[in-house]
């Protein structure tokens, strides 16, 4: 999280890179919050076998979870790249095409995205 923090520039929005790392933190929330579970089941009730139902259930899910919000975040930042892509390949196909000047306001009304990142 240090080196992130350090190579990253700071924003004013959650990058794709921040919301995984959010993400992370929580599934490691989670995972205290079902040690300290298991542990008050097993040593304060006496349940052994309630905990090792409960740990094992926690572990299943845990990891498919993890792999699903990996992928999830994954795949947003692909297809947004995509889209940026060709949103400029298209801007400069106009431009080499057209001989009148463009805009930046005509340029932001069709290419939304565009400006969001060129802004950002």
């Amino acid at each position: 999280m240090f080196v992130a923090n350090d190579s990253i520039p700071k924003l004013g929005y959650l990058t794709s890179m921040d919301k995984f790392s959010v993400a992370c933190f929580f599934m490691l929330f989670l995972s205290g919050c079902e040690t300290a579970v298991v542990f008050w089941v097993h040593y304060w009730r006496g349940a052994e076998d309630l905990a090792v139902l409960i740990d094992t259930f926690a572990c299943i899910v845990y990891i498919p979870l993890y792999l699903a919000i990996y992928a999830w975040e994954g795949y947003r930042s692909f297809s947004k790249r995509r889209l940026m892509n060709n949103q400029i390949h298209h801007l400069t196909e106009r431009l080499k095409n057209s001989s009148d000047e463009v805009s930046i306001d005509e340029i932001s009304a069709q290419y939304e995205t565009l400006q969001d990142i060129l802004v950002r």
